[in-house]
């Protein structure tokens, strides 16, 4: 007996992987449940960058990130940026989003380094998605 299964993965960002696979019974249990291994994985990997988020967002509105402070010090005890920037200049800028965020609405931080990776300016912007 041979069994079409159909699934979508959401990644994030708004973009989403379906694949359909034709297998045995056996195989298609084994194939649905490596599927929702990978969804509670990028569920995990996305709730993990939403608590980052805040509280990189929560340091900021409260001050215990500062100018001054190194890249290595804000990495270490707040996590990664969802995304960063580096400029040929050595200046770079780091964006922190929600998980479910995504990159043009929404509220995100902003961190901007100098050169020598030490923290110049931060900030906490809301942008609203235009209405076409």
């Amino acid at each position: 007996m041979s069994l079409k299964l159909s699934y979508a993965i959401i990644l994030g960002f708004g973009l989403s992987v379906a694949a359909s696979v034709t297998a045995s019974a056996g195989e298609g249990l084994d194939n649905l449940i490596q599927v929702g291994k990978s969804m509670e994985s990028g569920q995990k990997a996305l709730a993990d960058e939403t608590s980052v988020f805040n509280a990189v967002k929560a340091a900021v509105e409260t001050g215990a990130i500062k100018p001054g402070q190194t890249q290595d010090e804000i990495r270490t005890k707040y996590g990664q940026p969802s995304t960063f920037l580096t400029k040929p200049n050595g200046r770079s800028k780091w964006v922190y989003k929600p998980g479910y965020g995504d990159y043009f609405s929404g509220t995100k931080v902003y961190l901007l380094f100098d050169a020598g990776k030490k923290l110049i300016e931060s900030s906490v912007i809301t942008q609203k998605k235009e209405k076409k």
